[in-house]
């Protein structure tokens, strides 16, 4: 491989860096990827050579080896523990270095804070679907950052998927429905499984064709171009089936509870960044 990026460290392997990880481990974007968890090797990490890892229970000093040289850093811990793991390493960051921050709620003030100057703190709110490399991530570079850091940081990302720059006040926001929506997205299908066994389809093929219907609905909405109501009214004849399901949905407040959901999730986002 020779991609832009010769190191890559990843600290910590929680959910979002660990989606991440995958992700860029089998891209041509980075050579080296260094590794460090609180205990045992992830099992996406054994499948590359190229990944190598160090366990923080045997080496007190895994983080500090691991950043030592690195292109970029990603901060792969809970929101609480953030700064002081961006203050941990950097003694050992080199100048230039783009440390990505995926944790929740965590201001780039807050990450600015604990790095030295000569680093370029990065906010970013991937979610899961990076992992295949559909994924949308949201990003803000601090103010300040060196001419080219918000390419490089695109550079890195980019086969994880969309790659967003956005406003920072935006990102709780956006967290609350692009970073959280695929855990909607599989309530509704979980849901929908229910209701399809409830109508007599077996198990198996409710598992196997409900996520083949939301995937095909997808991509018939992308590839028409069209707005999703007017697809919806496609589907929806009056006085049929679809329209009768739709007004249970609307008389159960589905509509009203996403948005509610929503600006919950908003701004427990924005308290985890507080603690």
């Amino acid at each position: 491989m020779h991609g832009p990026f010769r190191t890559l460290a990843i600290l910590g392997a929680g959910n979002m860096a660990g989606a991440l990880g995958r992700a860029l481990a089998a891209s041509d974007v980075v050579e080296e990827i260094r590794l460090t968890t609180g205990a045992s090797l992830p099992a996406w990490a054994d499948d590359f050579d190229h990944v190598s890892h160090r366990s923080i229970a045997q080496d007190a000093h895994a983080n500090l080896a691991a950043v030592a040289g690195s292109d970029a850093v990603i901060l792969g811990v809970k929101p609480h523990a953030i700064a002081g793991l961006a203050g941990e390493v950097a003694p050992a960051l080199a100048p230039g270095t783009l440390v990505l921050s995926v944790a929740g709620g965590v201001t780039l003030e807050t990450l600015t804070q604990a790095l030295p100057d000569h680093a370029v703190a990065v906010r970013t709110m991937p979610n899961t679907p990076v992992s295949v490399g559909r994924g949308i991530t949201a990003v803000a570079v601090a103010d300040g950052a060196p001419e080219g850091a918000s390419e490089r940081v695109h550079a890195l990302l980019r086969p994880t998927g969309i790659v967003e720059p956005m406003r920072e006040e935006l990102i709780d926001g956006f967290s609350a429905i692009v970073g959280s929506g695929p855990a909607y997205v599989y309530y509704v299908i979980e849901a929908l499984i229910a209701a399809a066994t409830e109508q007599g389809m077996s198990a198996e093929s409710a598992a196997r064709l409900v996520p083949e219907m939301v995937a095909g609905s997808v991509e018939y909405l992308q590839a028409t171009g069209r707005d999703a109501g007017d697809l919806r009214e496609e589907v929806t004849s009056p006085g049929g089936s679809t329209a009768a399901a739709l007004a249970v949905l609307e008389h159960g407040g589905v509509t009203d509870a996403l948005r509610e959901g929503a600006a919950v999730a908003a701004a427990r986002a924005a308290e985890l960044g507080r603690r």
